[in-house]
């Protein structure tokens, strides 16, 4: 876990608010959807609470990627449910996406209008240096984590964030090993 004077993430938030700390907060991919799908309230109130106290809040560019997959995998299910496709036969070919080029412009525009009116708060986009290649290695060869994860958790641990926010209740699991992480849900509990 990376060294810090707090022993909790309440510590760390108690003294945040005190203005003894300016923390910073990265997102993992799934909180960003929810803001931009308007999915969950919590991370909807977190972000706008981060937003008003200037917090500082970064995620990878990585994160930018995920989301244009997802939102094809969300393209391609809407077009071969329209089809009549079965679900399962959708699953199976999920990664064998058979969108066209304009399709694929669609959801990128989309995913970019939308990601602009988010992103415009975040005080950065990270990307993995060299150390931060060898740390997500490390994580990579000692859990179960997926590369997405890996690469998510060793950008966080990198750049020395304070509190790695996730929905993923696994990475969330393994990610209390190395950092103050939480889902928003916890940290909006705590500031309430």
């Amino acid at each position: 876990m990376i060294q810090t004077e707090y022993l909790t993430i309440k510590e760390l938030l108690v003294a945040s608010l005190k203005d003894e700390i300016a923390p910073i907060f990265y997102f993992d991919t799934n909180v960003i959807l929810d803001i931009i799908d308007r999915r969950k309230e919590s991370s909807l109130k977190l972000y706008d609470f981060l937003i008003q106290k200037n917090w500082n809040m970064v995620t990878s560019i990585f994160a930018k990627v995920e989301i244009y997959e997802t939102k094809q995998k969300d393209k391609f299910r809407e077009k071969k449910e329209s089809q009549n496709w079965a679900k399962d036969r959708i699953r199976k070919n999920m990664e064998k996406r058979d969108l066209t080029n304009n399709e694929l412009e669609i959801a990128k525009e989309q995913v970019d209008s939308s990601l602009i009116d988010v992103i415009k708060h975040f005080n950065t986009f990270t990307y993995l240096i060299h150390e931060g290649w060898s740390i997500a290695e490390d994580i990579k060869g000692i859990t179960n984590l997926t590369d997405k994860d890996s690469i998510h958790l060793a950008e966080a641990l990198s750049i020395s964030c304070h509190i790695f926010l996730t929905r993923d209740q696994f990475l969330l699991n393994i990610a209390r090993n190395y950092i103050f992480s939480a889902n928003p849900d916890e940290i909006m509990d705590i500031l309430q």
